[in-house]
């Protein structure tokens, strides 16, 4: 089955008014000759030699081409929901086309949420667009290219509504959230410039605290604010009195919604310096799911170059025809060459364009060593891709050294200072702080209006900071450490003293308890005699008063004989 990618629907749509308009040409034709015919004219015969002509048919290969059809073998991709569930809110008011970032804030938008993607690694991901209102783009899914895919036609024609309502932003992002089981694992990533015009986004923010879910807001867009375009017109949008109504980033608005529900808020940057932050942010405050849900991905492979190919002999046919077998030659080789050769640069950028990263990289690197020193303004192209192709595959070592090179010896001056923006991230990357610093300053030497490099350079001077605070409690820790190691070793004799000192008080104290117990025996044994001796005596006293008894009884017997 034949698939054709949902981003070039417009190319289709061009292709069938191509058609109905070779159809609408053909009907007047043939009206033309009926018309003829009943005035008595002999028309001349229908030719549809047009309709075959070469032209014609490589126009009709090269819409085909571009609209990437993809058969073959499907290959399953079977992806697990291993980390946490988020779900991307996008702006898409008509403020978020200002200009103030370039190309503007939505494309800036747009960007930070692929680049977003990229760090995401078993991340369950959905998708809400808002502007006046609110809609569900896509539910929870591990398909990144889903998103990249709806992300290409996101512009503020999508939504009727005019207006920035971020608390239906928010209620349509609890919802999709809903359906997920897990706790303590849900964030919503609001991507805006900051205006509420419905108000009540604070109260949603309360509303996400109760059910456990952050918001991570990023803002887009300059404080001093920015005119903004009207579409209609092509001019910028006036009030009553006609002067240009500016759109200004409310930072306080976002720092009070992410602190409510103890998310982070960051300012756009055209590094990645933001997006790590709130990638480690999510890493450390959100619980990863350990058993997630299984989702089966079906990915197929473009097949454009066999349209391009075709349409390319179709251009060629006429010399074919006409047997110019010099014209042909001298037509034919340069363009097959460098159509071979841009293929494989062409699928590297699709690739990297899907998050294949690694498929890019080899793609590039292919294409750089087939192309060698032919062409050196495109090996600098080649050179720069390769360089962001591993840095997304986080080989920073290597990157570095491409950036470097570029840096200083490209004669492009965008790649040169791409390279150099690109060099100072790669740096912080691979903990290079300092380094990094330098190379922004080395940046904004040359360019010192450039506000993106300014704030990188302002958030690795606050990292810094951090880094060497912790450096010296460290450091006094360790200071700590000897200190109670040195006193140890210094007062072992005391310890010995104290220690003979108190087996002696422990030996005089079990003798004295020794003497204690002796004596108490000793008392004891003269309790027992004396209670004898008493026993004795008092047998004896009681033998004495018996016999003096036994006496008196004689004697008052004798004397009653007597008188008897």
């Amino acid at each position: 089955m034949i698939k054709l990618a949902s981003s070039n629907t417009y190319i289709l749509t061009l292709l069938f008014l191509f058609f109905f308009w070779a159809i609408f040409l053909w009907w007047r034709e043939k009206k033309r000759r009926s018309d003829l015919i009943l005035i008595g004219q002999n028309p001349s015969k229908l030719s549809y030699k047009w309709f075959f002509s070469p032209l014609f048919m490589a126009l009709i290969c090269f819409l085909l081409a571009l609209m990437r059809p993809q058969w073959g073998k499907e290959k399953e991709v079977i992806r697990e929901s291993k980390g946490v569930d988020l779900v991307l809110a996008l702006d898409l008011s008509q403020s978020m086309m200002a200009t103030d970032i370039s190309p503007n804030r939505l494309e800036r938008a747009k960007r930070k949420i692929a680049d977003f993607l990229a760090l995401l690694q078993g991340d369950r991901v959905g998708l809400v667009v808002f502007s006046g209102k609110a809609f569900i783009q896509l539910p929870l899914t591990l398909d990144y290219s889903a998103i990249n895919l709806m992300l290409e036609s996101a512009s503020p024609d999508l939504i009727s509504f005019p207006g920035t309502n971020m608390t239906a932003a928010l209620e349509e992002s609890l919802k999709v959230l809903a359906s997920s089981p897990h706790l303590h694992s849900k964030g919503i990533i609001l991507l805006t410039d900051g205006e509420d015009n419905e108000g009540g986004a604070i109260s949603m923010a309360q509303k996400a605290k109760e059910q456990g879910v952050r918001i991570f807001t990023v803002g887009i867009g300059e404080a001093k604010g920015a005119p903004i375009p009207d579409l209609k017109t092509g001019s910028y949008k006036k009030d009553s009195q006609g002067t240009p109504i500016l759109s200004k980033l409310d930072e306080k608005l976002l720092k009070d919604m992410a602190e409510i529900t103890q998310g982070l808020y960051v300012r756009s940057s055209s590094g990645d310096v933001d997006l790590y932050q709130v990638a480690q942010f999510i890493k450390n405050s959100l619980k990863s799911v350990k058993n997630g849900d299984k989702q089966n991905i079906k990915q197929k492979e473009d097949q454009y170059q066999y349209f391009l190919g075709l349409g390319l002999v179709c251009l060629l046919f006429p010399l074919i025809r006409q047997k110019s077998i010099f014209g042909l030659f001298f037509f034919l080789f340069p363009m097959l060459v460098s159509a071979f050769s841009l293929t494989s640069e062409e699928k590297a950028h699709d690739f990297y364009k899907e998050k294949n990263y690694q498929e890019a990289l080899e793609r590039f690197s292919k294409s750089s060593t087939q192309l060698g020193n032919k062409n050196p303004k495109h090996q600098e192209e080649l050179s720069y891709n390769l360089a962001n192709s591993f840095y997304k595959n986080q080989q920073y070592e290597k990157a570095l050294s491409l950036y470097e090179k570029m840096s200083t010896e490209s004669h492009n001056p965008e790649i040169k200072y791409r390279s150099q923006f690109n060099k100072g991230n790669t740096l912080a990357h691979l903990g290079k702080t300092q380094e990094a610093i330098e190379s922004f300053e080395q940046l904004l030497q040359q360019y010192p209006e450039d506000q993106e490099a300014k704030k990188n350079y302002e958030l690795l001077k606050e990292l810094l900071k951090k880094q060497e605070q912790k450096q010296q409690e460290q450091n006094k820790e360790e200071e700590q450490k000897k200190q109670e190691e040195e006193k140890e070793k210094k007062e072992p004799k005391k310890e010995e003293k104290e220690g003979k000192e108190e087996k002696q008080e422990k030996k005089e104290i079990a003798k004295e308890t020794k003497k204690e117990e002796k004596n108490k025996e000793k008392k004891g044994d003269q309790f027992l005699q004396r209670i004898q001796e008493n026993r004795e005596l008092w047998k004896e006293h009681q033998k004495k008063q018996y016999k003096e008894k036994m006496k008196e009884e004689k004697r008052s017997f004798e004397s009653r004989q007597k008188d008897w």
